[in-house]
């Protein structure tokens, strides 16, 4: 799983120009897939994608949250915060 990320306003023409980070699996200990990131604060726009499967773009607003899939729609996985 890859991450790119922007400011918005800033989006790349190209995917490629776009700061990009992998994306580590990693086990919450309770049995639940986690991916932890972070983005400099400078940025506040973040998609993931794995393969050809991508979120929507996400807005952090240059905060540290917690998101996760709400479903799949229009070929793009939504995400919700806890």
């Amino acid at each position: 799983m890859r991450a790119y990320y922007w400011a918005e306003g800033n989006t790349p023409v190209e995917w490629n120009s776009a700061p990009t980070m992998n994306v580590e699996q990693q086990d919450n200990g309770y049995g639940q897939s986690v991916y932890v990131i972070d983005i400099p604060s400078i940025y506040n726009m973040v998609i993931f994608q794995n393969g050809s499967k991508q979120t929507v773009d996400i807005n952090t607003n240059s905060q540290s949250t917690n998101y996760f899939d709400a479903g799949e729609s229009n070929g793009k996985h939504n995400v919700g915060t806890w």
